[in-house]
């Protein structure tokens, strides 16, 4: 999403410094609503032995964090 903000601000001709601003801003508001549904916090099940299962969040984040680097490999590809 960065990118595609990036390339979209030179287009439109604005300078390097505005482009920075303006992705960071918006960069910035996609992580503050994301981390509304990420970063919830939730009752603790005490689990004393066997498998415990991931937190919900914790596995949002990881694939959001896959698919992003996976997207990423595949443009530079």
């Amino acid at each position: 999403m960065g990118a595609t903000l990036c390339c979209y601000a030179l287009w439109s001709g604005t300078s390097t410094r505005e482009d920075f601003l303006s992705t960071s801003l918006a960069l910035l508001i996609c992580a503050a609503m994301a981390s509304l549904f990420l970063l919830s916090e939730t009752k603790q099940e005490t689990v004393t032995s066997g498998w415990r299962a991931l937190d919900r969040g914790l596995l949002k984040l990881a694939a959001i964090a896959f698919l992003g680097l996976f997207a990423e490999g595949a443009m530079a590809d």
